[in-house]
């Protein structure tokens, strides 16, 4: 990624512009035209008596002269000015999905839902939006679960106010959502749970269950990602009692195909259709809002006679979970050849559970666990535990989703003020793109997203678009199609700002798209994604972005660690191609500001150079037009090092110094095509704010060598070319410098 190649800044295309003109074609026809002059004089002053003198007058008129008027031109400053602008200008998403409301059913029947959201009074706190939500009696077996069934250190008394990753040998088996490895022990202690109420507890043994066949993976509810349905199990010891408890998380179909009853606060019910409806809609409605959903249940063990259930007295070291896959249901194919029955709407997991519920297939399988302390045979243990996941308890469930970050809508309107288009790739399907997009402020109306995948492809979520207009303007899909859509059709990709389903190669191709239409990139990306160092290298700027909490905390805020971790090598790795790395403290409004001072930068430079090439220009037309009317050279070649190398760059750096305009970050910027198409117009512009310097400055050069002479006849004067230099008294050559000296201080 790092021998990419970026394409060359506006202002280096500008000077690469500049330099054609001035070093390959303006130059040398000043050195033709000053050529030209210098003959016709010589011609015009050859003397044939003062055949010495002839060879001291070629050399001057011939060669010098020539110099004289091309020296200005020569950038022998340009190097050391860029290096010392560039040195100058140097000076200098949430990671976790944030649980949004919880859902569980209350004892009408129905289900209560209450909000929740990050406290902005209270770093790393959330808080429930209701005043009332401790009134819920049906949170504290959830607070339990958020708070036993993870494994950050809560149990060993450890405290992060963070948000952090629930990290799970899960992974391994299958792959599941971001929102399932998103640790909630934060909900847990706002819910009211002390350490004191968790040390009785002791995990004894972890149970995965994943069901590669379930029913809802051959429909397709949604047209976004899906993932196999997935359960994580954790069997507790209460040391003080010595009972068992299960607690579960995980896919809410899995958890409602094991769960015969649900709590309501005040007790156990029977799941029915109607609930479990409710639950399902909810479910739905939040999948379609871009939202992950994770459910939660419950189950004692109970023990015949209280025996301690031999093969779970496992020590701390013993870190074995077991695995469990279910096989496909028997009840599927007859589901499926039911048609026209009531429930029609129903999903064919729904009806597989209403089978199983009408048929008493879900009641609640809470008889005693009887074991021979002696003699424990495999064939127990694996019925143990298919039974113990069966028969659960419904507690409740919880959405998550990812929010940005409380200034990035400010942000991204500021950007649009200052004509920077905010584009999103979103690696996700287009309807959560669009649920994503429309929380960050982005128009998400129809013809607003395109998808970067093509069809069959492996990160393709659906047929194509989800509107399907009786419109002839259709937008493409796949990077293939969108460049012939460029080529071909309009540009209206261009203008999108959202583009979903996207891959990083399918990114970095469009990056490259933007910039081969002129558009100059700059690419904000995680600096602990690996594979944004491709498209860091390509874009024309690039920011890497430290996550949000990806540092160690306590209590009092960050701790201090000597040397570098892994993670953040791997970031510093990642954001090499980066100009710019921002940590996960720093507010957006930063690059705004970066922005606004970038600009200011550049305008001063482009006044700077622009200065510049006006006073070198207008130094070579001087010395140009004092060539024809025959007089010496206006300036020495001492006066135009100490103008070029001296005055001028000081005077030129002077402006990037200059205070900012109100209206920097309103002004339009231009592509990074066509560069100075207005080059006779700025010609024009030269001419007329810089000829009166010229003729003022030759008209002062003549004035003064008559000042200081009266003979009219002399050769420093009219008829200047007869005597070469060195053949003057040294009167004439004080009159001359005289005359230089106070030509350059008018000048």
């Amino acid at each position: 990624a790092l021998i990419q190649t970026r394409p060359p800044t506006i202002i280096m295309k500008q000077a690469e512009i500049l330099q054609r003109v001035f070093l390959h074609r303006l130059i040398f026809v000043i050195l033709g035209i000053g050529i030209l002059i210098n003959i016709f004089r010589y011609i015009l002053n050859n003397n044939k008596e003062e055949g010495r003198n002839n060879k001291d007058q070629a050399f001057e008129i011939l060669i010098i002269l020539p110099i004289y008027a091309i020296l200005p031109l020569i950038p022998l400053v340009f190097p050391i000015l860029w290096l010392i602008v560039r040195s100058f200008a140097n000076a200098t998403l949430l990671p976790f999905a944030s649980v949004d409301q919880i859902l569980f059913p209350n004892e009408e029947g129905d289900i209560t839902v209450l909000d929740v959201a990050e406290d902005p009074s209270t770093a790393f706190r959330v808080k429930f939006e209701d005043q009332d939500w401790d009134q819920h009696l049906r949170l504290k077996p959830l607070g339990l679960n958020l708070l036993l069934n993870t494994n950050c250190g809560v149990l060993q008394g450890k405290k992060r106010a963070d948000q952090h990753r629930k990290y799970s040998s899960f992974n391994i088996h299958a792959k599941i959502k971001p929102a399932r490895q998103s640790c909630l022990c934060r909900l847990g202690k706002e819910i009211g749970f002390t350490d004191d109420a968790l040390r009785p507890f002791v995990k004894r043994k972890e149970i995965f269950t994943t069901a590669p066949c379930h029913p809802s993976l051959r429909e397709r509810i949604r047209n976004d990602q899906w993932e196999v349905p997935s359960m994580n199990s954790s069997i507790y010891e209460e040391l003080e009692v010595g009972s068992y408890q299960l607690l579960s998380d995980g896919h809410l179909e899995i958890i409602l195909d094991n769960c015969s009853d649900y709590w309501d606060g005040q007790g156990l019910q029977s799941m029915s259709k109607e609930m479990e409806n409710k639950i399902y809609d909810f479910y739905a409605n939040a999948i379609v809002n871009d939202m992950q959903c994770i459910a939660y249940s419950y189950r004692p063990i109970n023990v015949e006679n209280g025996n301690v259930i031999p093969f779970l007295t496992s020590t701390a070291s013993d870190c074995s979970s077991i695995y469990i896959v279910l096989p496909d249901s028997p009840e599927v194919d007859k589901i499926e050849m039911q048609e026209g029955s009531d429930d029609e709407d129903l999903s064919i997991s729904q009806s597989i559970r209403l089978h199983r519920l009408n048929n008493g297939m879900l009641e609640a399988n809470l008889h005693d666990f009887a074991f021979d302390q002696n003699n424990t045979t495999p064939q127990e243990e694996e019925s143990f535990y298919q039974d113990v996941i069966q028969g659960q308890i419904f507690l409740a469930m919880a959405t998550l989703c990812h929010q940005p970050k409380a200034d990035v809508c400010n942000f991204i309107e500021d950007l649009k003020g200052a004509g920077i288009r905010f584009v999103y790739f979103s690696p996700t399907a287009e309807r959560e793109s669009k649920a994503y997009a429309e929380r960050l402020g982005l128009e998400t109306d129809w013809n607003s997203c395109i998808l970067l995948s093509s069809p069959g492809d492996e990160n393709s979520f659906g047929d194509g678009y989800l509107e399907s207009h009786d419109i002839k303007a259709r937008l493409p899909r796949g990077i293939d199609n969108t460049r012939n859509h460029l080529e071909d059709v309009d540009d209206i990709p261009l203008h999108v700002s959202l583009f979903a389903e996207c891959t990083p190669e399918s990114t970095q191709e469009m990056i490259k798209i933007f910039q081969q239409y002129g558009e100059v990139v700059c690419c904000i990306g995680s600096a602990l994604n690996s594979c944004n160092t491709y498209s860091f290298a390509v874009a024309d700027v690039s920011v890497a972005m430290e996550p949000t909490h990806t540092r160690i905390l306590t209590k009092n805020g960050p701790r201090e660690i000597r040397g570098q971790s892994p993670i953040a090598l791997g970031a510093a790795f990642a954001a090499l191609p980066c100009g710019l790395f921002m940590h996960y403290d720093t507010s957006l409004y930063a690059l705004t500001d970066v922005i606004r001072e970038a600009r200011r930068l550049i305008n001063g430079l482009r006044m700077g150079i622009a200065f510049l090439i006006g006073t070198y220009l207008s130094m070579s037309l001087i010395i140009l037009l004092s060539y024809c009317l025959c007089l010496p050279p206006v300036f020495t070649g001492y006066h135009i090092l100490w103008i070029t190398c001296v005055i001028s760059p000081i005077l030129a750096l002077s402006f990037l110094f200059n205070p900012h305009v109100s209206d920097t970050m309103t002004t339009m910027t231009v592509k990074n095509i066509e560069h100075l198409r207005d080059l006779p117009r700025f010609m024009i512009y030269f001419i007329l704010r810089f000829s009166l310097l010229i003729i003022m400055s030759c008209t002062t050069f003549a004035i003064c060598l008559n000042y200081f002479i009266n003979d009219f006849d002399s050769p420093i004067f009219g008829s200047y070319g007869k005597l070469g230099w060195l053949h003057w008294t040294n009167e004439q050559q004080w009159i001359v410098l005289y005359a230089q000296n106070l030509t350059l201080f008018a000048f």
